[in-house]
């Protein structure tokens, strides 16, 4: 049995064709297809941001804290964990943002990972820690996933 050499071409033709046809799904195909599976099914994004980045972003107000967000809770052991970590540029999980359905996808709504943004918050402003200590925190790539038009009740059950 040959085997089939793909060609740079061919491989193009192949995602082109693809694309096409994810395109074509229509909203009744996407309306089916929900009422098969049960659940509403949204398009989704992820994304590696330096926390100085996050900052700005929820200073402007593009990321906010939903009304049904838990109040800050971590200690000061959990903050020096966090601080070690990222000192080591380890992975501590990601944040998850939604966008609210009807409004612009330019706002996202912090869904989890409020305790470690804080921290990452916090740790960037503490004098007790060095300038490189902080410089750290503030460039420190945190995994991001967003999640496109939830409505309200969506949000609140993906916490």
């Amino acid at each position: 049995m040959a085997e089939s050499v793909m060609t740079g071409k061919n491989v193009e033709e192949i995602l082109m064709n693809a694309a096409d046809n994810a395109a074509l799904q229509s909203e009744e195909e996407k309306k089916e297809q929900e009422v098969k599976i049960g659940e509403r099914w949204h398009e989704s994004h992820t994304d590696r941001r330096a926390i100085s980045s996050i900052l700005r972003k929820y200073k402007e107000g593009t990321i906010k804290l939903p009304l049904a967000q838990r109040l800050y809770v971590w200690s000061d052991v959990q903050r020096k964990s966090l601080l070690r970590t990222a000192k080591k540029g380890y992975g501590c999980g990601c944040l998850s943002l939604a966008t609210h359905e009807g409004d612009s996808d330019e706002v996202s709504y912090l869904v989890d990972g409020q305790q470690r943004l804080i921290s990452m918050m916090y740790l960037s402003n503490d004098k007790n820690l060095t300038k490189e200590e902080r410089k750290i925190i503030l460039d420190y790539q945190m995994p991001i996933v967003t999640v496109y038009q939830l409505n309200w009740d969506e949000i609140s059950e993906w916490f």
